[in-house]
């Protein structure tokens, strides 16, 4: 007799592999055959658009490092430790709780043009 953590563990191992893609994408007689063979089908490779996220990094990063020939990013940590400092005196509050966590950063409604970018 097969425990039911045994059973549950097989399951586990059979979402996991490379025919777990097959039984989410495309109809399986498997599934459809033995149902209670199964607690649910869960697919451990989503489609992601590969070619549209490669093409983002490359965007970030030549906005990031504008000039090749000179590997300095637009701001320094010093700057960017500044910035978020000004910010979060901004809108910490905006909870009710000066914690240094903005609950909600939509909630947010600086304004960027006042940012000092110097370290402080």
């Amino acid at each position: 007799m097969v425990s039911a953590a045994a059973t549950t563990a097989t399951r586990r191992r059979a979402a996991t592999s490379p025919a777990a893609h097959e039984a989410a994408v495309r109809p399986s007689w498997r599934r459809k055959r033995y149902p209670g063979d199964f607690d649910g089908i869960v697919a451990g490779a989503p489609a992601y658009n590969w070619t549209a996220l490669a093409a983002q990094a490359v965007r970030n990063g030549q906005a990031t490092y504008p000039d090749p020939q000179a590997l300095t990013p637009l701001f320094t940590p010093e700057e960017l430790k500044g910035v978020e400092s000004q910010i979060l005196e901004a809108c910490d509050t905006l909870d009710g709780v000066k914690d240094g966590v903005m609950e909600d950063p939509r909630r947010c409604s600086f304004n960027v043009d006042a940012l000092s970018l110097s370290a402080t």
